[in-house]
């Protein structure tokens, strides 16, 4: 039966699992308190957005809870002036 501190040594990736060191992955910047999202420019909204459409979650754009409802807001309301588009286009 292995310990524990023998299945870490079994798992070598690279220099720093055999110095014992970890690598951790650096944590983006959290953004500014002062940041104010305006409807009506799609271009500071753009960032809060994935890839599919969907607004990116707080946990993942790090703003404050106050932050996220103020550009939940914005964005529908960019979306509902067809500002922003609802559904990224699609490539046939």
């Amino acid at each position: 039966m292995k310990h524990r501190d023998e299945d870490r040594n079994d798992m070598k990736d690279g220099d720093s699992q055999e110095r014992g060191e970890r690598s951790f992955a650096r944590r983006r910047p959290r953004p500014s308190a002062d940041l104010v999202f305006d409807y009506k420019d799609p271009e500071s909204l753009k960032p809060f957005i994935s890839e599919t459409g969907k607004i990116v979650p707080a946990r993942v754009s790090r703003l404050s809870s106050k932050q996220q409802r103020q550009l939940t807001t914005q964005v529908k309301r960019a979306r509902q002036l067809a500002i922003l588009p609802i559904a990224p286009s699609h490539n046939f």
